[in-house]
């Protein structure tokens, strides 16, 4: 085959006009319609938004990024945890569930459901978590994290709400 003097040139304009994407391989971007830059910068504004509190934009921005790629597993826990801390936890139940359908094992994932489960008083769920990090992780900063939120729920029950209904808390923020 003969490269002519113009095929860089014909190349430069192909990806310039988007007739030809260029994704990297790999499993986290595998199959996805999307470059993955696209969804990097989606869910950097959601993980920016999630910095700021700004939990409603966070959900959006997350939400973008899974119909990019809908494989994201951090994603999912990203966005799980945005909608606890907007109190949406029956949301946030659903997308922790999906983190962990894609990775079982996902520390965060777990770690964060597991203080979703000790804020709404469901310790033995909450312990269930534990010992799963303690398995896959030792006592690695998730697993330690969640025995403490764990500690700190047994020490303070949720208190009933007027209908009830055990008072919640989201879980901790990622990175405090």
């Amino acid at each position: 085959m003969t490269v002519s003097r113009f095929t860089p040139l014909l190349l430069g304009l192909a990806l310039g006009l988007g007739l030809v994407v260029v994704q990297p391989a790999g499993p986290a971007f595998a199959g996805t319609t999307q470059s993955k830059s696209a969804v990097q910068v989606l869910f950097e504004r959601g993980r920016k938004a999630m910095e700021a509190h700004d939990y409603k934009t966070a959900v959006t921005e997350f939400e973008r990024a899974l119909v990019a790629d809908p494989t994201g597993g951090h994603t999912y826990t990203l966005l799980a945890v945005s909608h606890a801390r907007l109190g949406n936890d029956g949301k946030a139940k659903k997308y922790f569930r999906s983190a962990l359908d894609i990775d079982p094992n996902d520390l965060d994932a777990l770690q964060y459901q597991g203080q979703l489960y000790a804020s709404a008083g469901d310790l033995t769920k909450a312990q269930e978590n534990a010992d799963k990090l303690a398995k896959a992780c030792g006592e690695c900063a998730q697993q330690k994290g969640l025995v403490a939120e764990i500690a700190r729920a047994r020490a303070n029950p949720p208190k009933a709400q007027a209908d009830g209904a055990p008072g919640q808390k989201a879980p901790t923020q990622p990175g405090g």
